[in-house]
């Protein structure tokens, strides 16, 4: 037994050698994993930083959206009330030229037409920011100008001008009424 630990006296050299590489070989193993777990965490934190900018980014183009959105709704709203108080007056000057007024058999057919108008076309793609009530009304409203016109145009040419049908003095009535319910909702 002896000569088993001079031997290993011997080789001490070694052994401490051995041992003092294990431990080097743990220690290195051990600061891998920490600076890898410090690359994850810094890689977390970067995709974290990163889905932040995006979402804020996010944020600021939903928000200028709204705001062009909001702009837009405005000036659609002025154009509806333009459109409402355009066709107001038609509509009464339609109704003062129309068979009740002196020298209505002097007036052509195309005098007593009203234009139409592109809000009224559905020509405006901003007329999608109102809401469904508006555009509902401005549906029937164009329907009624197209139905008066149509009359107009079609009417037959009497003796003291264009024969005007009750119906016409109805859609004349109706333009009125609906431009100022419309003029109520916008």
């Amino acid at each position: 037994m002896m000569a088993w630990a001079v031997e290993l006296l011997d080789h001490w050299q070694s052994l401490a050698g051995g041992v003092l590489g294990l431990i080097a070989g743990i220690l290195a193993f051990g600061g891998a994993l920490i600076a890898a777990n410090r690359q994850v965490g810094a890689a977390r934190q970067a995709a974290k930083d990163q889905v932040a900018a995006v979402q804020r980014q996010l944020e600021h183009a939903q928000a200028a959206r709204a705001e062009s959105d909001r702009r837009r709704l405005s000036v659609i709203r002025w154009a509806v009330l333009s459109e409402v108080r355009r066709l107001e007056t038609a509509a009464i000057i339609m109704q003062e030229a129309l068979p009740s007024a002196a020298g209505w058999a002097s007036r052509a057919a195309e005098q007593l037409i009203i234009e139409s108008s592109p809000l009224l076309r559905g020509e405006r793609e901003d007329i999608a920011l109102l809401d469904d009530k508006t555009r509902e009304l401005l549906e029937v409203l164009a329907d009624t100008l197209d139905a008066y016109n149509l009359h107009i145009a079609t009417a037959k040419r009497g003796q003291e001008g264009p024969q005007i049908l009750p119906a016409v003095l109805e859609r004349i009535e109706q333009l009125a009424d609906l431009a100022d319910e419309l003029r109520r909702e916008v």
